[in-house]
């Protein structure tokens, strides 16, 4: 299955920043000694923030049908210049859709690295 690529990817504003979090727990014993231990094989949360200015009425409808289609269960992908792409899901709870002016729109989502089998860019 191969992720489809987000509409309008060249109206990202700035870079896209990754927030790096390991998925760790530790145990205290009382007596100071505390030990600490990864969960799971890949235990690195890749996650960012990424916002798209100055869209037109037509963009920003066609980029919020997409992120309405791909959902927080699908992964898409996120073509960057110079860079690999990215395949990563949508934050649940992170997008919004704002006008800026008349016909002239920001949208907002956060995204989380995509780590499953079967999707390839």
């Amino acid at each position: 299955m191969s992720a489809l690529p987000l509409p309008h990817h060249s109206k990202i504003i700035d870079t896209i920043a990754l927030t790096y979090a390991g998925n760790s727990k530790s145990s205290s014993f009382g007596d100071g000694y505390e030990q600490a231990f990864r969960i799971g094989l890949d235990d690195l949360k890749v996650s960012s923030t990424i916002t798209m200015k100055n869209l037109s009425q037509a963009e920003a409808t066609t980029v919020s049908d997409f992120l309405n289609t791909v959902g927080v269960q699908n992964a898409f992908l996120i073509p960057l210049e110079g860079e690999p792409d990215m395949i990563v899901r949508l934050k649940e709870g992170t997008y919004t859709k704002s006008p800026i002016k008349v016909d002239t729109f920001t949208i907002s989502f956060g995204i989380i690295e995509h780590k499953f089998p079967g999707v390839t860019p």
